[in-house]
């Protein structure tokens, strides 16, 4: 947690969401160097804030994340906006979903091409077959793609 906020005050409120790391008092310079830190070492960042202070920050990251009541200006310079941050929770834990979907149908699509393919090449496939076989495996990846559409988080 990043803030401008007084230590005493933050060190309180950064136990109870059981926060790795808590940095008080820090000036919007201050916050753009600790966010930094994680970039120059190949991470991807994301960053939410809420006022005036938080926009050099949020405009530095891979991800910059408003929270709807903020600032114009820390609303502006955010790729997304969100009034509950139990939304961007959810927004991330979702993403991570496509891309485990997305690696999954591409492991099916590219796995019937080459058994198909195989199949030609020995002449054990023959052109009615393989059509039938590749559009089955089209269904097989929209169907696997469904349920993101009503995705709920698991852990939550």
């Amino acid at each position: 947690m990043l803030t401008g906020d007084n230590r005493h005050t933050v060190a309180l409120v950064g136990k109870q969401p059981g926060l790795d790391a808590v940095h008080a008092e820090l000036m919007p310079v201050d916050k753009v160097r600790i966010v930094q830190e994680p970039k120059d070492a190949g991470h991807r960042v994301a960053m939410i804030g809420d006022g005036i202070n938080d926009a050099p920050a949020i405009a530095t990251e891979d991800v910059g994340m408003a929270m709807g009541a903020g600032t114009d200006v820390s609303i502006q310079t955010a790729d997304e906006m969100s009034n509950r941050f139990d939304q961007l929770v959810h927004s991330l834990a979702l993403a991570k979903a496509t891309v485990r979907n997305m690696k999954q149908n591409t492991v099916i699509a590219v796995g019937t091409v080459v058994m198909l393919l195989t199949g030609v090449l020995f002449q054990k496939v023959f052109m009615s077959t393989g059509m039938l076989i590749h559009e089955i495996s089209v269904l097989v990846v929209i169907l696997n793609a469904v349920p993101l559409v009503r995705y709920r988080d698991k852990t939550a």
